[in-house]
């Protein structure tokens, strides 16, 4: 399994309130490590913005890691941690975290993050959203949306009201209905997938003006991962870069020996 992510401003906005992380979490159990990764992309004005995402991040990777090392060290088969639950708790206290410090300033009221987080184990994975933040998966070269969009938006089209192709030109495509540090219960959706070729994280500065196809093309290709990363960030660019752009991709099936 190998791992890249990659920041960019974009061409519009003057600060990149995105954050990106990744931890190894050593299993003793099975003698491997299982990856997390993490998105977020922070709203809320200048400071805000950017201080939601990466306390948010920073907060999430810490209390999921704690957790399953904490359960690693009594255990012998890694299905017998309670990984959702560990994934499900570490929203909430990063929602917690965000909260707590909004109260601190002015400058900080309002201020949120969507959240995306994939956790490999072994020969599962596992998914958080909270947001519209995205999830992809590449299956035999097919691009396949793992998360579901917590936007307004999206509501309109599980309700049968607009079609995907409206909802992309929608004024209000951008509002979305949940996110951490907003209201004081934050409930993300949390599942497991089948394992892809390959794992996309992103935030909306890339899904929101490049096309699934052109995603899917780029991670198709037979070049590194850092490159195809590099080549996500121009695609959005290319296409306006109008606001912060955020790609993390992981490969399980390749290791870097």
């Amino acid at each position: 399994m190998i791992y890249y992510g990659k920041t960019d401003c974009g061409l519009v906005r003057s600060e990149n309130q995105d954050t990106f992380g990744f931890e190894e979490i050593k299993l003793r159990c099975i003698g491997k490590s299982a990856l997390l990764a993490v998105v977020c992309d922070g709203m809320g004005g200048v400071a805000g913005g950017k201080l939601a995402s990466t306390s948010a991040c920073d907060c999430f990777i810490k209390y999921v890691a704690r957790q399953i090392e904490a359960f690693d060290e009594d255990l012998s088969n890694p299905s017998n941690i309670p990984f959702e639950k560990i994934l499900r708790d570490g929203v909430k206290v990063a929602n917690k975290t965000v909260l707590a410090t909004a109260v601190q300033s002015a400058e900080y009221k309002g201020m949120g993050t969507t959240l995306v987080a994939v956790l490999c184990v072994d020969d599962a994975m596992y998914g958080v959203n909270i947001g519209d933040s995205r999830i992809y998966g590449l299956y035999k070269g097919e691009l396949i949306q793992l998360s579901h969009d917590h936007s307004y938006v999206q509501t309109l089209v599980d309700e049968g009201k607009i079609t995907e192709k409206d909802a992309a030109s929608h004024p209000e495509k951008n509002v979305i209905l949940k996110a951490v540090g907003v209201n004081a219960v934050a409930e993300p959706d949390i599942f497991s997938f089948d394992i892809p070729e390959t794992v996309l994280l992103c935030s909306d500065g890339l899904s929101n003006v490049v096309m699934s196809d052109t995603i899917a093309d780029l991670l198709s290709q037979s070049i590194s991962i850092c490159d195809t990363v590099d080549l996500l960030i121009k695609a959005a660019n290319d296409a306006g870069g109008p606001d912060n752009i955020t790609a993390s991709v992981i490969l399980p099936f390749t290791s870097e020996n």
